[in-house]
Parts: structure tokens; sequence; C-alpha cells
């Protein structure tokens, strides 16, 4: 009797495996190479609705900064603000940055014209934020791009410049590189040509070198193409870049580095936005460098050093306090989520359950963020709020689906070796098949 029925079961198998869910065949079928873990909850209810390795630590990417979001929520009054202000001692001027992400450099102009009298020298204050000014895990290849700008105490305009490439439609000459602003202050070295797409593809690239004085050698191949391409490029050292807006009004005055005397009396001071605000913005378009500016300041907030280090350890510390997370089954390293970072889609549903009232601060799928575009016209359009995250390898989407009772969901995914886009696709029917599942729980 026990052979016959090993020869049913074995026979069943051979007409196509059975599965417990629909996610678990779209797993097999789309990403079968991939390493994925799924978690997700009835939030009224707190029951399972799907799991799959929900214990598996993985890289969530940009999804990390659900964690940067929540310890900065937590940690300051939601008015709370960093300003940029002007003081003054005797004939001596004084420029407290204090690491506001937002300062734009018309701002920084607009500063300097509360300076009523010659100045004998003007001190610039950048002791907020130490050095390093970038993440241990990020890349050595990202240097000299928009998102890996550096995080100092000085930010202007994110410290960015656009630019657009001009490729024309031969390949094998040199492009051309054009500004986007008229004050535009990064000096570039160009030594790229244009390449057909095939050999951009397999045989060059387009590489960024950081120079002295905000100089970037740009060197290799982009592929020919009939209209501009915009790109972003850091600016490295954004003390020279204030350096120079400074001497632009004042030329012959001595700018040296120092802290701000305590009887110094302010003159102006331009305010960031408010906290809410700037998180806000740091989840809808992913900002990395929002998440390590806000990063720093939790160190700041919680040790005395704005470095990345302390800022981890405040960011425990605060959500420890306020969350049930728990730390010794994931590993922060940073607030923007480099390689270095791994977490589990059950601590990440664990986070998200105590980070609900602050859904509406999170991209919403068809509508804002970097969801915008995403699931356009189906029925989860203005439905789903969640955390984006990808690297080249690696997705993730973490959130909450609306309805009568709300799901609570996460999911990451590494290892993939497919288009990210279809991934993100892919992504989109999880979230889909949660919902349709979310009445019943498996």
């Amino acid at each position: 009797m026990r052979y016959f029925f090993k020869l049913v079961f074995w026979g069943l198998l051979g007409l196509g495996q059975a599965y417990a869910h629909p996610i678990d065949k779209l797993i097999d079928d789309k990403l079968p190479y991939a390493n994925v873990s799924i978690m997700a909850k009835n939030m009224a209810t707190g029951d399972v609705i799907y799991q799959k390795n929900a214990d598996r630590r993985l890289m969530p990417a940009s999804g990390t900064k659900l964690f940067t979001a929540a310890a900065t929520l937590f940690q300051f009054d939601e008015n709370h603000t960093f300003p940029t202000t002007l003081s003054q001692q005797g004939e001596v001027y004084y420029i407290t940055f204090t690491g506001s992400p937002s300062l734009k450099k018309s701002e920084l102009k607009t500063l300097l014209t509360h300076i009523k009298d010659k100045p004998k020298k003007i001190v610039l204050d950048t002791t907020r934020f130490e050095s390093p000014n970038y993440p241990d895990g990020i890349q050595y290849d990202d240097l000299g791009w928009y998102f890996a700008a550096p995080d100092t105490a000085i930010m202007l305009d994110e410290n960015y410049e656009t630019y657009e490439f001009i490729t024309g439609k031969k390949p094998g000459k040199k492009i051309k590189i054009k500004a986007k602003s008229t004050e535009h202050q990064l000096k570039l070295i160009n030594q790229v040509v244009g390449a057909s797409p095939e050999d951009a593809k397999h045989h060059c690239d387009l590489n960024v070198a950081l120079l002295p004085e905000n100089t970037l050698k740009l060197y290799g191949c982009l592929a020919v193409r009939d209209t501009p391409k915009l790109m972003m490029l850091a600016i490295p050292d954004p003390l020279y870049l204030a350096k120079n807006i400074i001497h632009s009004s004042y030329k012959d005055v001595p700018i040296e580095l120092g802290a701000t005397p305590k009887d110094a009396k302010p003159l102006y001071t331009i305010p960031s936005p408010s906290i809410t605000e700037l998180v806000q913005h740091m989840l809808l378009v992913s900002d990395n460098l929002y998440a390590n500016a806000l990063t720093k300041q939790l160190g700041f907030a919680v040790t005395g050093h704005g470095r990345y280090k302390e800022g981890v350890f405040a960011m425990q510390k605060i959500l420890a306090k306020n969350t049930s997370v728990d730390f010794s089954q994931i590993k922060l390293k940073d607030g923007e989520g480099t390689r270095y970072n791994l977490v589990t889609t059950n601590q990440m549903i664990t986070l998200l359950s105590d980070f609900y009232q602050y859904k509406n601060l999170l991209p919403c799928m068809g509508v804002s963020g970097n969801l915008q575009d995403r699931m356009k016209g189906s029925v989860l359009e203005g439905k789903v709020h969640a955390k984006t995250g990808s690297m080249q390898d690696t997705s993730s989407l973490s959130g909450y689906i609306d309805g009568a009772q709300p799901v609570v969901f996460s999911i990451l995914i590494n290892g993939i070796n497919q288009p990210l886009h279809q991934v993100k696709n892919i992504e989109e029917e999880i979230v889909q098949a949660l919902a349709n599942s979310s009445a019943g729980v498996l």
C-alpha cells in the first residue's frame, strides 16, 4: 500500500508541481535563479498572508531609507529645521552650515548680501558634519555621479550639476557636453567619444575620474543617439564651490574654516524645510544625499558627532526605543542603502508596522515619487504606498496596500540576472497577488 501511494505521489509530480500560492509559481517561473524573500501581513489581525524566506538576510538597497526615515521622525520634532546662519563678531563674519541638504547656491548668494561692511575675513563653520564624506559601502565607479555626491556640512543644489551629453549620429567622434546652467562650477575634461550601441554595450563604458578643484575627467564612450542625454555629475569638493561663490562677491577677503563663537551676532538665517518635508523628499525620489545627511544629523543629535558610524548607532538606539525591530537579525551600515546593509522581510514588516502613521510620506503607486509611472490604470493605482530599492542586481519594494484591512508587505530580490525593469514588473505582479489573497490567511 505504501508503495502504491509513493507511485501516486511521484506520478502527480510528473504531471506538474502543485503550488500553495500563485506567488510560488510566479517566483519559480520568472525568478528561478534569484534570491527572494517576501512577507505580508494583515495589519488588522496580524495574520500572515504570505511568506517566503522571511528570515533570510538580503540587501534592501534603498529600502534601507525606511530605517533612516523612521529614526529621523521619531527623533526630531516635525517642525525642526537645519538653518544656515550668517553671524558677525567685530569685522569677522561667520557662515554656519548645519548640514541642510536643501540649501541652494542662490540662497547662499542672498545670504552674502546681508554683509554690510567689508569683512576682515569670512569664516565657514562646517563643524556639524565630520569626514568621511562617503559611506563605507559606496562603490568606486559611482563616484562622480549625482547619486554619490559627498555629504559635507556644505551642500549646494544637492552637490551636483546637470549636463547635456550630445553624441551626434556617427560613432567615433568626440561628444559635446553642455551645462544646463550658465552658473556651473564644475570643470570638465572631456575625452568621451560616441560609439555604436553594440560597442557601448560590450566594449567600453563612460567613466569619471575625480581631480582637484572640482575637476572631472570623463573618458570612454557613450552610445550615439538622436537626442541629448541628460546626466547629473557630482561636485566632489563643496567647500571649494562655496569659496568660489563667496570670492565672486569678496575677491580679496580671506576665507577660513572655524567654529562660530557663541557670542557672535546672528544677522540672517536660511531655514531648511521641516523634518517632515525633508524625509518625504528623501522617500519620494530616494535621495541618497538627503539620506546620508539625515544619518549624520542623527549621529550629531545623539552623540555630538556628525559621522555615519555614529548616525547608524543613533538610528539603532532610537528605533530600539520606538519600534520592535530586532537588530540582532539585521545589519545596518549607512542610511542610504549600500551593499553593506542586510535586512530580513520579517524585520522590515516589524518596522513598517510601527511606521504606519507616516505611510503618506511614501511614494504612491501610479501617483507620486518614483512609483508615479508604475501600475497606472490598474486597480491598485493610488492604493499602494511603498519604498523602492534598486541596484544592479537588487530590487526591493516594501510598504502598504490600502483596504478595509490594510496589508503590510516587503519584497527583497537579490541576485537578479535579468533587466531591472522586468523585475519591477514581477514585483507588481507579486503585490497584485498579495492584494488578491489578503482576505484569507494561508
